[in-house]
């Protein structure tokens, strides 16, 4: 995992922070929050699957 999508997946869920925060605390856009957050969780979501057979 890249370190900023790391991050904004770490501030999100476990932080409960709006896109906009994270991407202030970062330095992107917001819509740049959003999208590196939706691919990781894509990621995540293919290798869990690939792993374990685990759907989210």
């Amino acid at each position: 995992m890249q370190p900023k999508m790391r991050d904004i997946m770490l501030y999100w869920i476990y932080s409960d922070l709006p896109y906009l925060q994270i991407a202030r605390l970062l330095f992107m856009s917001e819509s740049s929050a959003k999208v590196l957050f939706y691919r990781e969780k894509h990621i995540l979501h293919n290798q869990l699957q690939e792993k374990y057979g685990y759907e989210l």
